[in-house]
């Protein structure tokens, strides 16, 4: 047997001794698979699980690339017939302060005490329940195909409203000249809302609707007034206009009360600067006790071949109404986290998710200050797995879209999200006729307990 110990592990800034042995394996659960990296990698990513007690390295052998099996302890091990290797890692703390448990709890001896809405190593799951079939959000039974959005509480009433293809469209090659705001409303924040009237016409995409502290009813968009229409209805999508990379600026439309008539509703705007089409889009505001506006954004600039991916930006204004001016000044200061972020604020801090670790999940990132951010463990804190209350799963092709409304403790009580269920998976893109809808899930609160 030899020993080989790393200097330190990415995730908590912990370091290990990893017990190897050449030559032989481990027969316990697998808790998880990674592709790629070395023996070491694989000791440090046991050593960052708090349920892994065993991995087995799996080396390239010319057909397969290395893989990773983090294990549980519940096997034995074995000789190995290839030149696999088996340890064990000794455990140690898994955080130093609530940054370590994503600012979503606290840090005992070592171990996260999650506040509740989360859970996991680092307070970095969302606590997700099971979906009624009858109430799941916003699933148009007309066929018209929507893409994320939200609920405000009024009242007793919940007004919802949602990014809306026009003309029975799909999503695809239409997002960016028809999509439409839609309002519709319910006596409970997961519906079923079923009928819905335009509120904004096209262009209005990536929709989020918000009651300011002065009372105000906001929905934070993107696009401008187009009068472009379509008609999708009779199933014929040759004539379907050509993507575009973005869709922009960004825009609020205002009103009194949530149940405004279209012709109530206020447009303010453009609210951002512009570079060609690569506008800022996926408008998420935070807003502050002293009136002023946090509005995280996501940009794609060509900057340079290595430089052309979506980040996000900060922006702040000192009130809703703008203008609205960077915080953040170059593409090397974005925060490189995904894009479609939403921001929402706890006790604790601020809290993102994304549409970034793959078609269908996001991580979670977080910022003492909301200015400069921690990017999220390597774990989902959603993924494509939809969970119903009467015990049949639904893998979605994709889950993006990510839009957070608190509960009156504080703390996030419901996601929603843009999703497509068929194909399942994950290769979903290119096909313009699958359903699209908007998927409101409960975000559950667990025992302040300590996970072993």
């Amino acid at each position: 047997m030899k020993t080989f110990a790393l200097a330190t592990v990415a995730v908590g800034g912990r370091s290990h001794t990893c017990d190897v042995s050449s030559h032989k394996s481990y027969s316990g659960t697998k808790l998880q698979v990674q592709r790629g990296g070395s023996l070491e990698d694989c000791c440090a990513a046991c050593g960052t699980l708090k349920a892994c007690k065993h991995y087995t390295f799996h080396p390239d052998d010319g057909k397969n690339p290395t893989a990773c099996f983090l294990q549980d302890d519940d096997g034995i091990e074995e000789t190995a017939h290839k030149n696999f290797s088996h340890g064990q890692v000794p455990k140690g703390k898994f955080c130093d302060d609530s940054f370590g448990c994503s600012l979503a709890g606290d840090c005992q001896d070592g171990v996260c005490v999650c506040d509740g809405w989360t859970h996991g190593d680092h307070c970095e799951i969302l606590n997700l329940l099971p979906v009624d079939e009858k109430r799941f959000g916003y699933r148009n039974a007309s066929g018209f195909n929507s893409w994320g959005g939200g609920p405000v509480l009024v009242d007793g009433k919940w007004h919802f409203f949602a990014s809306q293809m026009q003309g029975k469209c799909p999503l695809a090659h239409h997002w960016s000249s028809v999509s439409e705001a839609v309002h519709s409303i319910s006596d409970n924040p997961l519906g079923p809302f079923e009928t819905a009237e335009v509120v904004i016409p096209s262009l209005a995409h990536n929709v989020k609707p918000f009651q300011h502290p002065d009372g105000t009813f906001l929905i934070y968009y993107v696009g401008q007034i187009n009068n472009q229409t379509a008609d999708c209805s009779n199933g014929s999508l040759a004539d379907s206009p050509q993507p575009k990379g973005a869709a922009g600026p960004v825009m609020i439309a205002s009103a009194s009360h949530p149940d405004a008539p279209a012709e109530e509703w206020k447009i303010h705007g453009p609210m951002t600067d512009s570079f060609e089409w690569h506008s800022a889009t996926n408008p998420s505001p935070v807003f502050l006790q002293n009136g002023s506006v946090l509005l995280y954004v996501s940009r794609r600039w060509a900057v340079s071949p290595t430089k052309n991916h979506k980040n996000n930006w900060v922006m702040m204004a000192d009130s809703w109404r703008g203008p609205y001016r960077n915080v953040t000044q170059t593409y090397e200061d974005a925060v490189d986290t995904g894009e479609d972020p939403h921001v929402f604020k706890t006790q604790r801090g601020y809290h993102m998710l994304n549409h970034n670790m793959g078609p269908a999940a996001s991580g979670l990132s977080f910022s003492a200050d909301g200015v400069t951010w921690t990017k999220g463990h390597e774990v989902n804190a959603f993924n494509a797995t939809l969970q119903w209350s009467n015990g049949s799963v639904t893998t979605l092709c994709r889950r993006q879209r990510p839009f957070v409304v608190m509960k009156d403790d504080g703390m996030p009580g419901w996601l929603w999200n843009g999703v497509m269920d068929n194909p399942a998976d994950g290769d979903c893109e290119g096909d313009s006729e699958w359903f699209t809808w908007t998927l409101g899930q409960e975000i559950g609160r667990l025992p302040q307990t300590v996970l072993v």
